[in-house]
């Protein structure tokens, strides 16, 4: 037993298309020898025999010694309804192509001796030499042709009767009207299926998802007649990433890690295409593959069976930190680069808060700020000019209503007729006297959405990553000291230790604490600050005097993402379990 998984349900159409021609050119059929196809019905392979069409016409493939044995065919229902599966079959399929129609073998659900008819297809596809390749489907409750939950393992073609699930689920070709659903099939038996030389189950869609699991993680069960196939030599499911949502994590990585061993089991002449999940193959008629895997679905830590060797690999691979693993070297933002842009800086200033900026970049983006505030600031006086012809329409109306009041009390003015078209109550109900909407549909009273109330917008900018108030005036021209190597040829934004302490001449790295003095803008170390400033407060290239606040921690450190407020950590992934 094999499992292809591709990304979707296309994927799965095209894959199972190319192997049907591969298997049928492999044989090279002729008028001895035909090549024997068993054939399902269903939504599940449309998107195959569109496929098979398209090839066909494009000289790839041809089903003139073919022979095509269907699954099954409702009884009771004539030939020609539009869903019986005669009809499904030659509209979908059979009309299409060049197939002879004597070689064509689809149940009759309408013979005199249903159990006659079953038994003479048994015996035509011993006739036949067997059949080669069965293609099928599965429904929801694992089902295969019409052998619904409780089928015998070992069956052969016979009359069955329908679950409810397979007629409620069928139901939508009925007009979703369960009376029309025939109760009763013939269908071939498992056992009929598992005589077959291969088997390609075609399984999509997250609602198949369980019945997937049964199918091929759990042990063969009458109940979910498809995990049978589990036993059968030469069988594989063709499914996309939704079916696999209810498949352990260890299911999936084994199959995907020998899609190559199965590509050349397989010996398929020509798979074109990009089918990402098992692999990538080559262009038509050429040898060549490449593998292309991809990861699971987001379940991939949904099961108790997630390791914890499983999760330091995935960890590893997928770049997520955790309380042992941190952001690497090319992730932290530079200890002289912009906060916005994360570029080091050519006119570097610093905020009062130590937050490192290009002053191009940081002026564009006061720029940008201001314009958003005129722009909201214009949207609140629109709003706030609406409110007041609102308040003015509103006392207007209570006026009006005061009004009425009075002279419906003093019985000065008659009752007001309805509109035209318009009964008392709606009438009533127009003019305020219910305060409840009637239970059909008025225009007038249809209640409208209102747009939230917009408080006026702040002009204060803020600094993206302290929040305080910015203001250009406050700004500081910042002066790194390049470092002093005249054998060096590199240029200073190429060299790894570009800039040092103009007092000590300590190289300045991420792991430098250092600050800015404010009168001039040297950057010197914390260290020079605290063993050598601090003492006399006296500025070491000028002598000029310090105050505290004419020293600026530099702020240090940070994730290489620009952003407004955001300092983002490397936490621990935790696996989300599953019942």
């Amino acid at each position: 037993m094999r499992l292809v998984i591709l990304d979707d349900a296309d994927q799965v159409a095209d894959w199972s298309a190319r192997y049907v021609i591969s298997q049928i050119n492999k044989l090279n059929p002729g008028p001895e020898k035909f090549f024997v196809l068993g054939l399902p019905t269903g939504g599940t392979p449309l998107g195959m025999y569109k496929k098979l069409i398209e090839y066909h016409r494009q000289g790839k493939v041809s089903f003139q010694y073919v022979k095509t044995f269907n699954m099954d065919e409702y009884v009771g229902i004539p030939r020609d309804h539009p869903e019986s599966y005669h009809s499904y079959m030659f509209h979908n399929f059979f009309k299409h192509i060049d197939i002879d129609p004597k070689n064509i073998h689809i149940l009759d659900g309408n013979a005199a001796d249903l159990e006659q008819e079953c038994n003479e297809y048994e015996k035509k596809i011993k006739e036949a030499g067997g059949v080669e390749l069965f293609v099928g489907g599965i429904g929801p409750d694992g089902h295969i042709a019409f052998n619904e939950p409780g089928s015998s393992l070992v069956s052969r073609t016979r009359v069955k009767t329908l679950a409810r699930e397979t007629i409620l689920a069928n139901a939508r070709f009925f007009d979703n009207d369960l009376l029309k659903v025939p109760t009763q099939a013939l269908t071939v038996g498992v056992g009929t299926v598992m005589d077959a030389r291969e088997v390609m189950i075609l399984i999509t869609g997250a609602h198949k998802a369980h019945a997937l699991h049964k199918a091929i993680e759990e042990g063969v069960n009458h109940m979910w007649t498809v995990s049978a196939f589990q036993q059968h030599p030469r069988t594989f499911f063709i499914c996309d990433e939704d079916a696999t949502l209810e498949l352990k994590v260890k299911t999936v990585k084994y199959f995907k890690s020998i899609c190559l061993l199965f590509l050349f089991e397989m010996d398929v002449p020509f798979v074109a295409g990009k089918l990402i999940g098992v692999f990538s193959a080559c262009q038509d008629n050429t040898d060549s593959t490449r593998l292309t895997m991809t990861r699971h679905a987001k379940n991939a830590t949904a099961s108790q069976v997630y390791t914890y060797h499983e999760k330091k690999k995935d960890a590893q691979a997928s770049g997520y930190g955790s309380q042992s693993m941190r952001f690497g070297k090319e992730s932290i933002k530079d200890f002289d680069c912009c906060c916005l842009t994360l570029q080091p800086c050519r006119k570097p200033v610093v905020t009062p808060e130590g937050y490192l900026y290009d002053k191009e970049s940081i002026l564009e983006y006061i720029l940008k700020k201001k314009r958003e505030i005129a722009r909201q600031l214009k949207e609140y006086e629109k709003q706030k000019a609406n409110n007041e012809v609102d308040s003015r329409q509103k006392g207007m109306e209570v006026s009006q209503e005061v009004v009425r009041e009075i002279s419906t009390k003093e019985g000065i003015i008659a009752q007001k007729k309805g509109e035209p078209g318009m009964s008392q109550s709606v009438s009533n109900m127009a003019v305020g006297k219910s305060s409840q909407l009637p239970s059909f549909w008025i225009p007038q009273l249809t209640p409208s959405a209102k747009a939230g109330k917009m408080k006026k917008p702040d002009k204060t900018i803020s600094c993206p990553m302290s929040g305080q108030p910015l203001k250009t005036k406050d700004f500081i021209d910042v002066v790194f000291t390049p470092v002093k190597d005249p054998d060096d040829k590199k240029s200073l934004i190429a060299k790894q230790n570009r800039y040092m302490c103009p007092v000590t001449h300590d190289i300045l790295t991420n792991a430098t604490p250092s600050a800015v003095l404010r009168p001039t803008g040297h950057v010197v170390t914390m260290e020079c600050v605290e063993k050598l400033i601090k003492k006399d407060m006296l500025h070491p290239l000028t002598g000029q005097k310090l105050t505290e606040n004419d020293i600026i921690p530099l702020q240090r450190g940070g994730t290489g993402f620009a952003g407004t407020n955001e300092k983002l950590e490397a936490k621990q992934a935790r696996p989300v379990l599953q019942a």
